[in-house]
């Protein structure tokens, strides 16, 4: 989710995780076109195909996290910024958000497609299986 917003204020204990490849399934939420956009391809590539967890600290680092404060400061921090936002002209900042956009559309038309596909393999069960009962899946390829 952090990949789609304009601004990611993380606390420093946050922590992030792409887990969908340990569930049987392809990222979802637009993430395959955010993410790379965001932190570039090559940590895309790391974050989405390994899946392992990183901290906030991490995530400045890469480019995914825009500001990193105390535990529990996140929300007021990001509230500060969002009122900065709003005050800002509007129609220009939309007319941004709109150019920076462009080709989510195409790439969550793929996802649909392929997220679809994946509910119905066997991997998805047992990834699925696997999450419920908190034990490491094993995969067929079916």
């Amino acid at each position: 989710m952090a990949a789609c917003c304009d601004t990611v204020v993380a606390g420093e204990g946050a922590q992030f995780v792409s887990p969908f490849n340990r569930l049987g399934l392809v990222p979802d939420f637009g993430l395959l076109h955010t993410l790379p956009r965001r932190v570039g391809e090559g940590p895309a590539r790391q974050i989405m195909l390994r899946g392992a967890p990183f901290d906030a600290a991490h995530g400045l680092r890469i480019g995914l996290v825009d500001e990193v404060v105390p535990s529990g400061a996140a929300l007021s921090r990001a509230l500060a910024i969002a009122a900065e936002y709003e005050a800002m002209a509007p129609i220009p900042l939309a007319m941004v958000k709109n150019y920076m956009s462009r080709g989510l559309a195409e790439a969550l038309d793929w996802e649909r497609t392929a997220q679809a596909a994946m509910f119905l393999t066997e991997d998805h069960v047992e990834g699925r299986d696997a999450f419920l009962a908190r034990r490491k899946p094993v995969f067929t390829g079916r």
